[in-house]
């Protein structure tokens, strides 16, 4: 019968120390090629924007309106909210907004290249906030996306639901 033991293993390993070593830099420089000339870099900014239904958040309203009017926030106005935005988070995944971002962006992609370099999703099925991602090849073409589109959002959401607030 025949055993393996440590011992074997080792003194094969030592005896064939050069090929162990050679073949360990042959994976190393092809993973070095692939990162430094194959690989292309990607870069991701992500905004938020809050949706409520107006009843939590009112950007309109003077200093003197809302000292007189009462600090509480009702539950049906959170569930509201809530499912406002879920409404909001399939609006901005609409194929407009993304022509208007590239109309906005003077015609540089076309707006499936946009929306595939996106994500538009709520944070969680809980919460009000809907975070925009967009990805690109440098940091600061993915910020100006998301940045420009962040700043269509909130028009865009009370060109379809006059009554919602969207804020950055």
């Amino acid at each position: 019968m025949n055993n393996i033991s440590l011992i074997s293993l080792l003194k094969l390993a030592v005896k064939h120390i050069f090929l162990l070593i050679f073949a360990g830099l042959v994976c190393a420089a092809a993973a070095f090629s692939y990162c430094n000339f194959i690989a292309q870099p990607k870069y991701s900014a992500t905004g938020s924007v809050i949706v409520t239904n107006g009843s939590i958040i009112n950007n309109n309203a003077s200093d003197t309106a809302s000292q007189t009017s009462s600090k509480n926030v009702s539950y049906t106005d959170i569930n509201a909210s809530l499912q406002l935005a879920d409404t909001i988070n399939d609006i901005l995944n609409t194929n407009d907004i993304y022509k208007l971002l590239s109309n906005e962006e003077q015609n540089r992609y076309s707006y499936s290249n946009l929306k595939g370099r996106s994500t538009v999703k709520r944070r969680s099925t809980d919460s009000l906030f809907i975070d925009v991602t967009f990805t690109a090849s440098t940091p600061e073409e993915a910020q100006r996306l998301a940045n420009r589109f962040l700043k269509l959002a909130p028009e865009y959401i009370a060109d379809y639901i006059p009554s919602a607030n969207a804020a950055v």
